[in-house]
């Protein structure tokens, strides 16, 4: 038995040696080609959300041929790293748009209204898929600081969908009231979350592994937010009585989501710019004589407690969350004299504008284009 287990060492001391020549390889490797000793190292971290570098090129079944590119810090239609920025625009998958192509997203059907003005004017889409306005203060803290010449005249937000729960999206930013309103269990999923920001921001091999997996989501046109919703019905009518919603206005609107409208006002200012904030709606839902129906089968699509108390949604509650978000936003601008646009109300948003009644096809986008420069042209200076 003892010769038998001699024998053997050998072997595993082969095994042992070829396990830290490997290991060995991988960290120089790291270390040369990964980014842990980048002078640009907080902005590779936050590439990791970005898409920094984002070339993608695919045939959609929806949308036809599409491109998609983001520039190495992570901003879609910027022409180049010198060029000075007028408009940034900020907000969530309807304003990042990745299923349109560059040439079809509505920022840059906007800065064409513009420069077919008379106006040279540069507008750059900032907007991240998944965002609320957790993650449009995240920017400012963890993005814009690290690009170069970056000094907006104005900085555009397009909220509200993102907004309207209580539930945010961890990949962006990560909220304290996930689950309930702990601070010690706000602090961990900073620490947490960090550490794998930070390997997969740093990370040489993680990289060549994000290309890959992008450049099949891209063949697979994995890219597109689609549906078939040319003959969606509407037919959930909707019950004020289910919820509270003095309780939602005050503790969710004016206590949680306010404060953070807040910060992003100081936050614009703070490196010059101005905010210009816009509400915005989805095709879930409609008015008929006044009243809210939502789109599909009459049962809760969701059950959230906040602060103790339960709150029942479908998808006319869907609407009526939207409603007040956008009256919340437009109040706070009117209180502080800001420039507001009401796109909850103004833009055509419907089953005909969007692909899956949220985000909105190429027409969609024409049309909140046209629409947003017919408003904005005479409130700002450029």
């Amino acid at each position: 038995m003892t010769s038998n287990k001699q024998e053997k060492k050998p072997w595993l001391k082969v095994i042992l040696f070829n396990l830290l020549c490997f290991g060995i390889i991988i960290v120089i490797t790291e270390l040369i080609y990964g980014g842990w000793l980048h002078k640009d190292k907080p902005l590779k971290v936050a590439c990791v959300s970005l898409y920094c570098s984002a070339k993608f090129e695919y045939d959609s079944p929806t949308f036809g041929k599409t491109k998609f590119s983001k520039d190495k810090y992570g901003l879609r239609g910027r022409k180049s790293s010198n060029s000075d920025i007028d408009i940034v625009v900020v907000g969530g998958s309807t304003t990042d748009e990745r299923s349109l192509d560059d040439k079809q997203e509505w920022a840059y059907v906007l800065e064409q209204e513009f420069i077919h003005s008379g106006k040279s004017i540069e507008i750059v889409n900032a907007g991240i898929g998944g965002q609320s306005t957790y993650g449009h203060i995240w920017n400012f803290n963890k993005w814009f600081p690290h690009i170069p010449n970056f000094s907006p005249k104005y900085i555009l937000f397009y909220l509200g969908i993102n907004d309207i729960d209580f539930r945010h999206r961890l990949r962006f930013i990560r909220p304290g009231n996930i689950p309930g309103n702990s601070k010690i269990w706000y602090d961990i999923k900073q620490l947490t979350f960090k550490v794998f920001d930070d390997i997969r921001g740093l990370s040489f091999f993680y990289e060549i592994l994000r290309n890959i997996k992008g450049t099949i989501a891209a063949s697979k046109a994995g890219l597109s937010y689609r549906m078939d919703v040319s003959d969606v019905i509407y037919e959930v009518e909707f019950d004020s009585n289910k919820n509270n919603w003095d309780n939602y206005k005050n503790d969710f609107l004016k206590e949680e989501f306010v404060p953070r409208l807040k910060e992003l006002l100081r936050l614009t200012r703070k490196i010059g710019a101005e905010p210009i904030f816009v509400t915005q709606r989805t095709a879930r839902w409609v008015l008929k004589e006044g009243k809210i129906f939502g789109q599909g089968a009459n049962t809760n699509r969701g059950t959230e407690i906040f602060k103790g108390k339960k709150y029942f949604f479908n998808s006319s509650d869907i609407g009526f969350k939207e409603k007040l978000l956008s009256d919340s936003v437009l109040e706070f601008c009117e209180k502080n004299k800001l420039l507001c646009i009401d796109g909850f109300s103004n833009f055509p948003i419907n089953n005909n504008t969007t692909s899956d009644l949220t985000h909105t096809n190429a027409e969609g986008s024409r049309k909140i284009a046209e629409k947003l420069f017919e408003l904005l042209k005479p409130r700002i200076q450029l």
